[in-house]
């Protein structure tokens, strides 16, 4: 899972790894304030694109974005689509590899 906010996930048992770069749809889980969907900085408005899996309380978004979702974006913002592998694909989907 890859998240946005203030509660350092180093300090819990959930698998996670750093947002992706700003502007830069990559499929995976992601849990989203959303104080930086509406930032100044814009870079991760993008994710206005998707539809929240879940919400947890108000504030906070989780969103599962697909290979085919994140190319989809890509697309229309004028980026590259990425490649993904079959073991890339399951995982993404939840699935053992």
């Amino acid at each position: 899972m890859l998240r946005l906010g203030c509660y350092p996930l180093e300090l819990t048992k959930i698998p996670h790894k750093d947002m992706p770069s700003a502007n830069d749809p990559q499929p995976g889980w992601y849990a989203l304030s959303v104080n930086h969907l509406y930032d100044r900085e814009k870079q991760y408005r993008y994710f206005l694109n998707f539809e929240p899996a879940d919400k947890i309380g108000y504030s906070i978004y989780i969103y599962h974005i697909m290979p085919e979702d994140a190319n989809r974006v890509r697309r229309e913002t004028g980026l590259p689509e990425i490649e993904v592998t079959p073991s890339e694909q399951n995982q993404t989907n939840g699935t053992a590899p």
